[in-house]
């Protein structure tokens, strides 16, 4: 048997293909059509699931869904839509049928076919191998040949359509149509409801779902501090900003919520549900405005949890179905002043009375600052934070309230300036006030206070003395004057006013040293000559020093003057009269010292008489009951006269001193005065000035350190008896030289006489005072002037 190769593939007829291209066409159709189905199913049926998902909870009073939640929820509609639609859809569509698989089908429906399809289509299709023998491939062409005819003849009566099992998917459709029409119905009965699920859904908004109620937040209404003065009890609003809101540490505020009237109904009240940071929580009711508007139910809560707020809190406000979302409240630090200068202008009379010291600077703010009157002053602050406006007044002790305007300045910094006063403009302290505004519109916890004391320009201050000059006085006299006169910022000018009676004061330029001292010696005989007015007897002279400083603001000048000092002006004899009556006063006190200097002799000698004989009269002597003996009793009586002794001493010395400076003034009165009395001023001068001075400074000083040593010595008889003979002798000399002075005095032995002479004097003296008490009263007025 010889080998033969077997043709290529037997082509097979369209009447056979045909069908095979139908039934494929049919299975990837059906397979798209159920994978549709399935996804509009999934896609139907999860879209009104997670609508109810999302809306029922709302029934229960829950809060809306969160937008993270939702879009999970689109995450696994879309994905879950897609997967059925490629697995059970375009997967399937891909999938290859082959003849072999489909010519299957077709027999397994119309078995009339008796397995003559499938046998051509594997017939047909096999494969070229080598076939042995001529006979064998004539019988396989023969029973293919057979297979084709019957297959032709039979396909005839074969419906291609009838191989599909087309229930199932017309049941999954008859469910997709039930469900579109129920989806369809609510859409149509429920537009609304859908519309808004829907773009919650896909548009993820965050437009909360229709409430019976329907709640708002208002915001925080904060506390504004007040000024000084203001009655009212200023607020504003805080608004909620994606559901925060900022406020200052450590205060409270009050929360308000709105209540829509217009919705289906109005709720009785309203709760919030809050927890801070440390995590406390707990539930608050709001209270209720009756004073609400015409569209809005308000309720307001004030108190705790909201008062006094020290840490950050979350809450949710919920009424009837309507619970709003978690709002946050959070806490910022209050803005302060962290750092205050004051730019300051002095005025111009500082500059010039101090050759321009004083110039424009800056210097850091003190508390209570302390600033010269008339300076112009800026305030500069730096605050802790960005502010973005500052309120201010500043007012003095004499601002009414009316006055009290509230300022306010913007600004993008931490830094700002406040003009307080212009130079030369004002003269009282001043108190400023700041309230500061943060960038976020926060208002500061509290008022700062900057408080300015302007201190007053002083009027000059002069103190005025007469030396060697009484207050009686000759036509011829030289008058010595002694003034010093002080001021804060410097003196521009000095002078003397002399009034003589009624007449108009005459000015003498005069010039003070550094430390403003004025020495002047004014001549009443030049004087007549340059004032022009003849200054007569019985006249009064008023005599006071004056100065002015730099001060000019609002056209004033600060003019100081002394004390003004009154002369009468007298004859050279009644002058005489005056200083006579002075040293007789003088005589009477050396008379007063001699007696109880002998006084004190007296207990100088009985110290020593005591302490020599060793014995002591006393009274009650010691009967053993407890009683002082008396030994110690002796002891104490003379430590008790050696102390008397030494005070009489010290006192007699000052009065002694007195004496010489009085005797002296009057020796100088008498020079001054020009009063022909050379007689007397040698006298007064060599013969008692000089020796009481030498008194004092000589014996006197011996005596009390005699009367020391006597205390310390007691108890030490020899040492006691030489201190108090040395005391004794002392003091006998002393009253020796005192007893010379009194001689050399003037010794009026008839009152009478010095009464008479002192009687005109003292009519003429009335005369003067009443003219100087007139005198007096016109510069008082003056002065008012």
């Amino acid at each position: 048997m010889s080998s033969v190769d077997v043709q290529d593939p037997v082509a097979l007829p369209q009447e056979l293909m045909q069908p095979l291209r139908q039934l494929r066409k049919l299975i990837h159709g059906y397979v798209l059509t159920e994978g549709a189905v399935h996804a509009v199913l999934f896609a139907l049926i999860l879209f009104w699931l997670f609508g109810l998902c999302d809306y029922l909870p709302i029934q229960l009073g829950a809060s809306e869904s969160p937008k993270v939640a939702r879009s999970v929820m689109l995450g696994i509609w879309v994905a879950g839509t897609l997967y059925i639609l490629f697995r059970l859809g375009f997967a399937k569509r891909w999938v290859h049928w082959s003849e072999d698989t489909l010519s299957l089908l077709i027999e397994r429906r119309f078995p009339s076919l008796e397995s003559s399809l499938s046998t051509v289509i594997h017939g047909a299709k096999r494969p070229n191998k080598q076939v042995d023998g001529d006979e064998i491939q004539k019988m396989n062409r023969a029973m293919l040949a057979g297979s084709m005819d019957l297959a032709l003849e039979r396909m005839k009566d074969v419906q291609v359509e009838e191989v599909m099992n087309w229930r199932p998917l017309r049941w999954k459709i008859a469910l997709l149509s039930a469900i579109a029409v129920v989806s369809l119905t609510v859409a149509f009965l429920q537009p609304q409801w859908v519309g808004h699920w829907s773009k919650r859904f896909f548009g993820l908004s965050e437009d909360p779902w229709p409430r019976s109620v329907r709640l708002q937040i208002e915001g925080m209404e904060l506390d504004v501090p007040s000024f000084t003065g203001e009655l009212d009890r200023p607020r504003y609003m805080r608004s909620f900003r994606n559901m925060e809101a900022t406020i200052i540490r450590g205060k409270g505020g009050v929360l308000h919520v709105l209540a829509d009237r217009n919705a289906e109904r109005v709720p009785e009240y309203c709760s919030i549900h809050y927890r801070s940071e440390d995590g406390t929580g707990g539930r608050a009711n709001l209270r209720r405005l009756p004073n609400a508007s015409n569209d809005w139910e308000s309720f307001v809560l004030e108190g705790p949890p909201l008062e006094s707020i020290d840490q950050s809190i979350q809450f949710a406000v919920s009424a009837g179905d309507m619970k709003l979302p978690r709002h946050t409240i959070r806490l910022v630090e209050s803005p302060i002043v962290a750092r205050t200068q004051l730019a300051l202008e002095y005025p111009a009379y500082l500059r010039s009375s101090t050759n321009g010291s004083y110039l424009p600077e800056t210097i850091e703010y003190r508390n209570g600052q302390r600033l010269p009157q008339g300076t112009g002053v800026r305030l500069l602050a730096t605050a802790s934070k960005k502010l973005n406006r500052v309120d201010y007044i500043v007012s003095t002790g004499k601002t009414l309230p009316e006055e009290r305007k509230v300022q306010s300045i913007e600004l993008d910094s931490e830094t700002f300036a406040i003009p307080i006063c212009n130079p030369n403009e004002v003269t009282e302290s001043m108190v400023v006030e700041l309230r500061l505004w943060d960038a976020d519109g926060l208002c500061a916890d509290r008022i700062q206070q900057y408080v300015i004391t302007v201190v007053p320009d002083e009027i000059p201050r002069l103190d005025l003395v007469l030396d060697g000059i009484g207050s009686a006085v000759t036509p011829k006299a030289n008058i010595p004057l002694k003034a010093v006169a002080k001021d804060d910022y410097g003196l521009q000018s000095h002078w003397l006013e002399i009034v003589s009676n009624e007449s108009a004061p005459y000015r003498v330029e005069v010039k003070a040293d550094n430390e403003g001292k004025i020495v002047q010696e004014i001549g009443l005989t030049e004087l007549q000559e340059k004032w022009g007015h003849a200054i007569e007897v019985n006249t009064t002279l008023a005599l006071t020093a004056a100065a002015q400083d730099h001060f000019n603001l609002e056209g004033k000048t600060h003019v100081g003057r002394a004390s003004p000092i009154q002369l009468a002006v007298v004859t050279p004899e009644s002058l005489l009269i005056i200083l006579a009556k002075r040293e007789l006063a003088m005589r009477s006190r050396i008379d007063q010292i001699i007696s109880e200097m002998t006084q004190m002799r007296e207990l100088i000698r009985r110290n020593r008489e005591s302490t020599t004989e060793n014995a002591e009269p006393t009274e009650g002597a010691s009967d053993g009951s407890g009683n002082p003996d008396p030994a110690e009793q002796v002891a104490r009586m003379r430590v008790l006269r050696a102390q008397q002794s030494s005070m009489q001493a010290t006192k007699s010395d000052g009065e002694l001193k007195g004496v010489a400076r009085e005797i002296h003034q009057i020796t100088r009165e008498l020079v001054n005065n020009k009063v022909d009395s050379k007689d007397r001023q040698d006298r007064l001068e060599a013969k008692v000035y000089r020796p009481i001075v030498a008194i004092s400074e000589g014996p006197f000083v011996t005596l009390l350190s005699q009367l020391k040593e006597i205390e310390k010595s007691i108890g030490d008889g020899q040492t006691q008896v030489d201190a108090i003979t040395g005391a004794m002798n002392t003091t006998d000399d002393i009253l020796v030289k005192l007893n010379e002075v009194l001689s050399n005095m003037i010794d009026i032995q008839d009152f009478n006489e010095l009464i008479d002479m002192v009687r005109t004097l003292m009519e003429d003296q009335q005369q003067l005072l009443d003219a100087t008490k007139k005198e007096q009263k016109k510069q008082v007025l003056d002065l008012f002037k």
